[in-house]
């Protein structure tokens, strides 16, 4: 989820950055326009913003599907057993998440 606000983030600046003639600056009052080889380092810096935030998406994914793989090999034995294990495996996500935000604050 935190890679997910992140990622949402990032791609708003980007958007913003859709105005080109905001990026340069002005001369006297009046924008000036960017040349061409800004707008494509502009571009591919997105394009490479928007491959990196997929890829650490799915990395988070895979990893959470991973844990609740080993999360359900483990067959608990009863119910309560089960709901104590899924408490934990919840806790540990909810630990994680605050440990992000930590770190996106810094």
């Amino acid at each position: 989820m935190i890679l997910f606000l992140q990622r949402k983030r990032v791609l708003n600046r980007l958007k913003k950055i859709n105005n080109p003639y905001e990026l340069v600056g002005s001369k006297g009052g009046r924008a000036m326009k960017p040349e061409k080889e800004e707008m494509e380092w502009i571009k591919g810096m997105k394009k490479r913003i928007e491959e990196e935030m997929s890829k650490k998406e799915i990395d988070t994914i895979l990893y959470w599907k991973g844990e609740m793989e080993k999360f359900l090999a483990k067959r608990p034995e009863s119910l309560a057993t089960f709901q104590i294990e899924l408490q934990n495996f919840l806790q540990r996500m909810q630990n994680r998440i605050k440990v992000l935000k930590n770190a996106l604050q810094k």
